[in-house]
């Protein structure tokens, strides 16, 4: 996401790191609804992380073992806690963009501010 990359790497990886196992966690919970059973999709979780092999760099994003843990414990125990954490996190990634484009645009002007040749 744009509005971490100006970020230094201690605060932006923690920070999307969050967002993708946030968005990870929609994706579940809409799968869930769509086959009826968080169940269901927290076994075909763990079927495909056993299935898959360290060659390839998505299954090695995908076999993060803390993140699938975490994406199967929210199927099989939906927190209330945890949605609410997902929106905030969500939020706040959309508000950090929103300050980046704001910010960019005066850094802009004052950049042609500072070397404009008025002669």
């Amino acid at each position: 996401m744009s509005a971490c990359a100006h970020l230094p790497k201690r605060v932006s990886k923690p920070v999307m790191d969050h967002y993708v196992l946030a968005t990870e966690q929609l994706a579940d919970r809409h799968a869930a609804l769509h086959v009826g059973s968080g169940a269901q999709v927290a076994d075909t979780l763990l079927q495909v992380a056993r299935l898959s092999t360290a060659s390839t760099m998505a299954a090695a994003r995908f076999n993060d073992g803390e993140a699938v843990r975490e994406r199967i414990l929210e199927l099989l125990q939906p927190r209330t806690s945890s949605r609410t954490r997902t929106i905030l996190t969500l939020l706040a990634l959309y508000i950090g963009a929103l300050i980046t484009l704001a910010a960019t645009d005066h850094f802009h002007h004052g950049l042609d501010m500072l070397f404009s040749h008025n002669h």
